[in-house]
């Protein structure tokens, strides 16, 4: 970028050193290249972001307290392109696989089945209907039959995974022949306690042979710490 840019343009960069970035190191490259503004000093790396033309790049590139001098590139949503990106629509090409395991158009055990514990599944949803949720447990409202999603989240993430693509092409699941089972551990308003993510847990374990579940997804957190050694992950570890 530098070697094409006019001399004094302002060029967006972030510049990693060898040590952490301090007022005292950050000025003295500023004396030694020409003073230039800074939008960020980080503490996570070691270095700073600012906007530097070709000649203060050159001057700091050649600095020995620098690593490196890299272009602040433009980053952006891949919703419609990770897929590619990460191979999965390669690999089902490739290998032949999509979740669908007994080679019929129709969900069943004989599937590759994944469990979905989050707010629950709209099985109604054009990606995730024809029968694709094949087994369901409801921990918020213990009453009811069908599956549902008063939230979105669990259906959002259903979708990732096993989405039919039938709504958009562009946004097909990981394996879309897979069939799920959703479990609904978190309220509509997308929360819920670890001690009903562990029954929930509980509850996979116990029908994991009922279902043939070989996956179980969970994307939620807690503000609580955890040394690995808590409740829920206890659970998590649990092969039954």
């Amino acid at each position: 970028m530098a070697s094409t840019a006019q001399p004094n343009q302002a060029i967006p960069v972030i510049v990693v050193l060898n040590a952490p970035a301090t007022t005292g190191s950050v000025n003295r490259l500023k004396g030694l290249a020409g003073t230039f503004p800074t939008r960020y000093v980080y503490n996570v790396i070691p270095g700073f972001a600012a906007t530097l033309t070709s000649g203060q790049i050159a001057a700091l590139a050649s600095d020995a307290t620098v690593q490196r001098v890299e272009y602040d590139a433009e980053v952006h949503t891949c919703l419609g392109t990770a897929q590619a990106w990460f191979g999965t629509a390669k690999a089902r090409t490739d290998f032949g696989v999509d979740g669908n395991m007994d080679g019929q158009p129709t969900y069943s055990q004989g599937d590759i089945v994944l469990t979905i514990l989050d707010t629950g599944i709209d099985s109604l949803h054009m990606d995730l209907d024809g029968g694709k949720v094949i087994g369901w447990k409801d921990f918020v409202n213990v009453d009811s039959l069908r599956p549902y999603d008063d939230n979105g989240h669990g259906t959002h993430c259903a979708s990732i995974a096993a989405g039919s693509g039938d709504a958009d092409p562009t946004y097909i699941g990981v394996a879309p022949g897979a069939a799920l089972v959703g479990v609904k551990v978190l309220n509509q308003y997308g929360s819920g306690s670890a001690s009903t993510v562990i029954a929930g847990i509980d509850w996979v374990v116990a029908n994991k042979a009922a279902y043939n579940i070989r996956v179980l997804s969970i994307s939620l957190g807690s503000s609580a710490n955890s040394d690995g050694q808590d409740a829920v992950s206890a659970g998590l570890q649990q092969r039954g």
